[in-house]
Parts: C-alpha cells; structure tokens; sequence
C-alpha cells in the first residue's frame, strides 16, 4: 500500500513538472553606434515669457500667447535620423501637465503655469518626451513654444519665472 502510494505521489511530481514548463521566446536587441551625436551650443536658453496682465489670466485654463524658442543641435551625425526632447521640471499642483512657475516666495504669482508645445502645437508635457523631429546632417533647429497657463478660478500677480532641464534623445 505504501509503496503505490509513494508511486502515485511520484508520477503526480512529473506530470505537474511537465505542466509546469512554459513556452519562450527572443528578446531583440537592436541599436546603432555613431561616431559623435550633435553639438549643443549653449546648455542654457532664456524665454522671455513678457508681462501678462493677471485680468488676461482670470479664468482657469487661459491661455496667454505663445512665445517661440530653439533648442540648436549642431555638426548632427550624417547616421542619427531624429531627436526627441523630453523637458525635465517640477509639475503644477493643478496639471501635471504643465511647468510650475515660483519659488514658494511671496512675491510669486500663482494659479499659473508654464505650457511647453512643440512646432505642430502638440502640448509636451512636462516629464515627457516630445514628437520626434527628423534630423538633416549638419546643424538643426528644433523648434518649441511656451506660454503661461491659469490653472485656477483666481490668479495673483507676482514673479512667474519657472526653469526646466532638457534631454535630448537620439533615435
């Protein structure tokens, strides 16, 4: 009795280690060595955002006019084909979506924030990469926009500066 005990307990082993063998597949892995990507000229740019009137920003979700700046890619490698960019910075309490302006100083404006767009007018969200922009070998101009945005009922006026890291990824 023992012993078809222990043989039945055995094969129940096998067939569930049988069972228990799952299917596989490939992992690709795929990519491109270049000889250099593209130069940045200046790590830092300056977008004057101008003055707005907090009466122009009264009610949430208006809009202030866009305000156009580059990011410049020079001496691109004839093998890279486009870029995205992704804007690093810290998201609005309101929208995430959006840069937030301020310091936490008193003097700071609030229920604004800072929307970034690329050159079609699709918004890039804040911590996200942009649409790809095809490169040309030699020197690029990646153009984007910026403008505030009111992100509440009610705006206060005051400074309404913001800073955001870029990265710019090759494809």
């Amino acid at each position: 009795m023992k012993l078809s005990s222990l043989a039945i307990a055995a094969s129940l082993c096998l067939c569930t280690a049988g069972a228990m063998a799952a299917d596989g597949g490939n992992i690709n892995f795929t990519g491109k060595i270049v000889a250099t990507t593209c130069e940045i000229p200046s790590g830092n740019i300056d977008v004057p955002m101008g003055v707005v009137t907090k009466d122009a920003l009264a009610e949430a979700g208006t809009e202030s006019a866009p305000v156009p700046f580059k990011i410049q890619l020079n001496k691109c490698d004839t093998q890279l084909e486009g870029v995205r960019v992704t804007f690093e910075g810290q998201t609005d309490e309101n929208n995430s979506e959006l840069l937030k302006i301020g310091t936490g100083a008193p003097t700071d404006a609030a229920g604004v924030a800072i929307k970034l767009a690329d050159k079609d007018d699709h918004a890039v969200a804040i911590n996200s990469e942009s649409q790809e922009y095809q490169l040309a070998p030699g020197d690029n101009s990646l153009d984007f926009k910026a403008n505030y945005v009111s992100t509440e009922t009610e705006t206060k006026a005051g400074a309404a500066n913001a800073t955001a890291a870029f990265k710019v990824t090759y494809r």
